[in-house]
């Protein structure tokens, strides 16, 4: 008992298939290198942002302070390099840490790469300067 097979119900061929399965390769081999981009891109972003970030939290701290010398901020030298949370704590006055948001030292988003703080207390007035090992400093956009 045979029966007769409708071309509707026959399904796709293996040719077909095919050419839907070259098209969604080609469809991820050109969104692949946009996202990682975009990611980059996302990245250098927001840690040009925590340099600001940083920047006016160490303002912030010496108007505040009443100091007049920014080595209350990093008694432990010029520049002042800052890889982590408990980095920083280890680093700066707990009255530093309180200017960012929750007490929590902003960090780079990408991996193994830290915080680069620099300043300078001149006759031209204070000055701070923050970069990242990875993205540079926030001018470098």
């Amino acid at each position: 008992m045979k029966r007769k097979l409708l071309r509707s119900e026959q399904g796709f061929t293996l040719v077909e298939l095919m050419i839907v399965v070259v098209i969604m390769g080609i469809l991820v081999a050109v969104a692949i290198p946009i996202y990682a981009g975009l990611t980059n891109r996302a990245e250098r972003q927001t840690c040009h942002s925590n340099c600001e970030i940083i920047e006016k939290a160490a303002v912030q701290y010496l108007m505040t302070a009443g100091n007049d010398t920014l080595n209350d901020i990093a008694p432990l030298g010029n520049p002042v390099t800052v890889e982590s949370q408990a980095d920083a704590e280890a680093k700066f006055p707990p009255a530093f840490l309180a200017c960012f948001e929750g007490g929590t030292f902003p960090e780079c988003p990408s991996e193994n790469c830290h915080y680069t703080i620099s300043y300078n207390n001149d006759s031209g007035g204070r000055t701070v300067t923050v970069t990242c090992s990875e993205h540079g400093g926030k001018s470098d956009a």
